[in-house]
């Protein structure tokens, strides 16, 4: 896919001398095949930002911005500028405007651009500053592109997209983390370049585990020099209140040389040999080096906090959807789910509450519901199943993006959980639970169960489907089914629906408060499959087949959210005693394999529950053929 490299390109050099003049174009982003389009569907005015806040890019000097843009036939007032800070004041008409305090100047249109120049040109400092861009949309019932006017690509950067407009975002907010978006603002710049320079960007805090023999953490390189990057030496001290606890010198050698655009990073994995045992430490950390030269960046030290813990428990974010074979916009949820089920084995949970359909068996739902499909993550996050907290304004999939920074989050909690079917009553299911607090937390927990339900299917069952024909949604093969496939679907088989459960905000007691740091808390629960019913008048039973049910463990926080979750497939029951082999049956009982006990069994298969002389039971699963005609 050939793709333009807007972002940091270097266009033009001489020479092989340690520093040139070049001309060169920055941007947080990147355009091309990728680029994508947002807006809020309204006529108003748009004010967009980028931050420039790179402290390696203090000299060179910028000569202009251009933006990719559709067409201005219907949109007036485009400015290009800059600023010291995002401030809006009162015009004579008293309405908030955008208010730039270094410079601005009139944009041009040309071959799908927006364009200005900035006379002088404008010397950046480490401060940093704002770069964007002014317009307002006049109409968008005969324009329809003016819809989404905004030029963007995916990806998320604290920098990258700040958006203001006057009657949607009425205030200067960063739009970046919650669109999964950066802006297509490109940079024109001027400057020297020197051939070795890097800097350093590491996060906040790291989370590790203690004793381990070396201290393993991601650090993005932030590339400024123009030859490509081979190699990296770092200096590095690790210290607490008590004193410096490990201190040296490493070396990492990149896979391959690294060749990116001004201003670009690249991320790898530096690993300090040091042991350092359970505690909160402070890591300075210094690039020392760029390939062979000394590195002289502005920006080649970082610090961040070291918490080094017994564990560092698993986040397993929880999804929670909520759908009905009634509505017509829910065939994304469902594709969007199985695609998550699919790529992620065994760390995607995910619980489907079906209303108003047969599968429903919840009458109180755990969070706020209004319009489907909708879906929560961690019940703290609200969003579409499909477009996720992007919106559906280009029809791109946004749900994994979303997904995959709540799994990043670290969690103080470790749970696991199990479930068997019992030995001695094959209708009990019996759940554990350990959860673990590795980590000072003064939050008060407390556990929750669902049973699941999978491979559910009913020829009664119909799902209404809107897509059937759409030339869109095709970032999904998941969504296939659905786009070739009628405005009324039968035969679907439906995964991850919730059958019983414990109380969903938590059981009380569950697990006690305050919890002891390292200690290891066990908890049981159980369900009946006798009790797996709907919520209809016949109360019919969800639970068609025994080996396709699932448990998942939730640990609640008192204010509704999860601070982790674990699932397990509910096993067979654990067999009989070996003593048994000898023991004699003093007594019968059938049962179905929806667990109801069957006095007269007729054609089908059953498990038969035999009573042993030794107090034990043996179960059988057996057939009963019809009767010969």
């Amino acid at each position: 896919m050939r793709k333009n490299l807007l972002y940091a390109l270097i266009i033009a050099t001489a020479g092989s001398s340690a520093a040139y003049a070049d001309s060169i174009e920055f941007s947080h982003s990147s355009t091309g095949n990728d680029t994508g389009w947002f807006g809020t569907g309204k006529r108003e005015t748009y004010d967009v930002a980028i931050h420039m806040a790179d402290p390696g890019l203090a000299g060179y000097r910028i000569t202009g911005i251009k933006v990719p843009f559709r067409e201005t036939a219907n949109v007036s007032g485009l400015t290009g500028w800059l600023s010291s800070e995002l401030k809006l004041v009162k015009d004579e008409n008293d309405w908030k405007i955008n208010m730039p305090d270094i410079t601005s100047a009139e944009m041009e249109y040309a071959d799908g651009w927006v364009t200005t120049k900035f006379d002088p040109p404008y010397e950046l400092t480490k401060e940093g500053i704002y770069a964007g861009y002014t317009f307002t949309v006049n109409d968008v019932i005969n324009d329809k592109a003016l819809k989404t006017p905004v030029a963007v690509t995916n990806g998320a950067d604290p920098d990258a997209l700040f958006i203001r407009t006057n009657r949607t975002y009425t205030a200067w907010s960063e739009q970046s983390a919650a669109l999964m978006k950066k802006s297509c603002i490109v940079v024109l710049l001027e400057g020297e370049s020197p051939r070795n320079s890097v800097g350093l960007r590491i996060g906040q805090t790291h989370y590790l585990k203690a004793g381990e023999p070396s201290v393993n953490i991601p650090v993005s390189l932030v590339m400024h020099g123009t030859d490509p990057l081979e190699h990296v030496t770092f200096s590095y001290e690790i210290s607490s209140p008590e004193g410096i606890a490990a201190s040296g010198e490493t070396t990492a050698t990149l896979d391959t040389p690294v060749a990116l655009p001004l201003g670009k990073s690249h991320s790898i994995d530096i690993s300090l040999p040091a042991s350092i045992g359970k505690g909160t430490y402070t890591l300075r950390l210094e690039a020392t080096k760029a390939n062979t030269a000394t590195n002289e960046d502005i920006s080649r030290t970082a610090s961040c906090t070291l918490v080094m813990l017994s564990d560092v428990p698993v986040h397993r974010p929880l999804t929670e959807e909520y759908t009905g074979t009634w509505c017509g916009n829910c065939p994304r949820g469902y594709a969007s789910m199985e695609h998550m089920a699919h790529k992620y084995p065994g760390e995607f949970i995910s619980i489907a509450y079906h209303c108003n359909d047969d599968m429903q068996c919840v009458r109180a739902f755990p969070s706020a519901v209004s319009g489907y499909p909708v879906a929560y993550i961690d019940r703290t996050t609200k969003m579409d199943p499909y477009f996720g907290t992007t919106g559906d304004y280009d029809e791109s999939y946004g749900f994994e993006a979303d997904w995959l920074k709540a799994r990043a989050r670290f969690t103080p909690i470790a749970v696991d959980v199990s479930a068997a079917f019992d030995e001695s009553d094959p209708d009990l299911i019996t759940v554990t639970s350990h959860a673990t607090l590795v980590h000072d937390s003064d939050k008060q927990y407390s556990l929750a169960y669902a049973l699941l339900a999978d491979g559910l299917q009913d020829p009664d069952w119909a799902q209404q489907n809107y897509f059937a024909g759409s030339s869109g949604y095709k970032d999904l093969e998941e969504m296939d089914m659905f786009i070739n496939g009628k405005t009324v679907m039968s035969g679907l088989a439906f995964n991850d629906v919730i059958v019983a459960h414990s109380d969903l905000l938590g059981v009380a007691a569950s697990i006690p408060y305050p919890m002891e740091i390292d200690r290891r808390y066990t908890h049981t629960h159980t369900f009946r499959v006798s009790e797996c019913n709907n919520i209809s008048k016949q109360k019919t039973n969800l639970v068609q087949d025994r080996n396709r049910l699932r448990v998942v463990a939730m640990v609640c926080e008192a204010n509704g959210a999860i601070a982790n979750s674990a699932a397990s497939k509910v096993e067979a029951a654990t067999g009989l005693n070996p003593a048994a082999a000898d023991s004699e049956v003093i007594s019968t009982v059938y049962y179905d394999l929806c667990g109801n006990m069957q006095t007269n069994p007729s054609q089908g298969i059953y498990i038969r529950a035999d009573r042993l002389s030794n107090g034990t039971m043996k179960f059988t699963k057996i057939a009963i053929p019809g009767r010969a005609q």
